[in-house]
């Protein structure tokens, strides 16, 4: 696995968190779903003034999905 290196790569990765947290595509929710309930330590971030958690392990490497 690749680590992220730039906060474009960390910002890719939650974007496309936010993106699975949102779909309507029951594939998509239940991934993330599983990655949240898989996860340990946690990055707290605001979206839309909401915060949020994402899961270190996941958003801390490239191309994890």
């Amino acid at each position: 696995m690749i680590v992220i290196n730039s906060l474009d790569d960390l910002k890719a990765n939650l974007l496309t968190l936010e993106k699975y947290r949102n779909s309507g595509e029951a594939k998509y929710v239940e991934f993330y779903k599983g990655i949240i309930g898989r996860g340990a330590c946690f990055v707290v971030y605001s979206q839309d003034e909401n915060v949020h958690f994402a899961p270190s392990r996941f958003i801390g490497y490239k191309k994890i999905i």
